[in-house]
């Protein structure tokens, strides 16, 4: 039995129509200054990072979502959600609008504290929200592929301390293991872009 990931992977290279897929990837978080390098936006960050890796062509902005392209290979984009977490779902919808194509893949590139700060698991399509607030509004448009992007979990699971928790930043010690495993991410967001064949040739 395949891992998500190869399952996903050996879909998209038999694909008849690989020539017509455009593949975005979607981070989700929490706009405004206030907000960065918390947990809750561990999603923009590794986006960030292999935007920065991969090169990514200047980005236009749809109101709820910010939509570049990666400048090595064709038809992939990456997303980042402008919105509030719980509001998701409105950066998605403007993602389908503003991308157009036969076949849109959108992977969901969010947090998740199931996952040790750093930790990335792909998972394969779902309607499970896991009490994730991002992904229940994301699942009334469908079911989307993810990549989960672990930020650990406070010591107590009610509402109060998980909101707590996900809204601060990281400790020192979480950061530095949190960073260090960003490139294990990136390679991923990589070996699925590369999946395509579709690498721009250069000038």
């Amino acid at each position: 039995m395949k891992v998500p990931i190869n399952k996903f992977l050996h879909e998209l290279s038999v694909s008849r129509n690989k020539d017509k897929i455009k593949l975005v990837f979607l981070s989700i978080g929490n706009p405004a200054q206030k907000y960065a390098n918390t947990r809750h936006n561990a999603g923009h960050e590794v986006l960030q990072a292999a935007v920065r890796y991969l090169g990514g062509a200047s980005s236009n902005s749809t109101g709820n979502a910010t939509i570049g392209e990666f400048s090595n290979y064709r038809n992939v984009y990456f997303a980042e959600s402008s919105t509030f977490m719980n509001e998701s779902g409105k950066a998605l919808r403007d993602v389908l609008n503003k991308v157009k194509g036969e076949e849109i893949k959108i992977i969901i590139v969010h947090d998740d504290m199931a996952l040790e700060p750093g930790e990335v698991k792909f998972k394969l399509a779902s309607k499970a929200a896991g009490g994730h607030n991002g992904l229940k509004d994301i699942v009334k448009y469908g079911e989307f592929p993810r990549l989960r992007v672990g930020i650990g979990a406070p010591p107590a699971m009610d509402s109060r301390s998980v909101t707590k928790f996900v809204l601060g930043k990281f400790r020192p010690i979480e950061k530095k293991a949190f960073d260090e495993r960003i490139p294990e991410t990136v390679a991923i967001i990589k070996q699925i872009a590369s999946a395509l064949d579709y690498k721009k040739p250069t000038a």
